[in-house]
């Protein structure tokens, strides 16, 4: 029967990860090294995780921000239709023919 250790190493060599998740497999070799050596994985798994979700996170908030249309609507234009042409369509509350 197998040790919890060698239980543990063999789910972390089967575990399929992504070659475009370099993260993870970094994660999955430093948790391997500890599970192989016998040492307690919690405190690197908690930290690899964290280190990971901080990288998406932001990725995540920059990839917001670029898709966000303006959030700020622009503001009824006092110019002559022919005088002016508004330049966020979207957002424009003049509405101008």
């Amino acid at each position: 029967m197998a040790s919890p250790d060698e239980r543990l190493t063999a789910k972390l060599e089967q575990l399929p990860i992504s070659d475009d998740a370099p993260m993870c497999s970094l994660l999955r070799t430093t948790l391997l090294k500890h599970a192989q050596q016998g040492s307690d994985i919690t405190e690197p798994t908690v930290l690899g995780l964290l280190a990971i979700t901080g990288v998406l996170e932001e990725r995540l908030t920059r990839l917001e921000a670029m898709i966000q249309p303006a959030t700020a609507p622009c503001p009824p234009h006092r110019l002559a239709p022919t005088d002016y042409v508004c330049t966020n369509d979207s957002a424009c509350q003049s509405k101008l023919p």
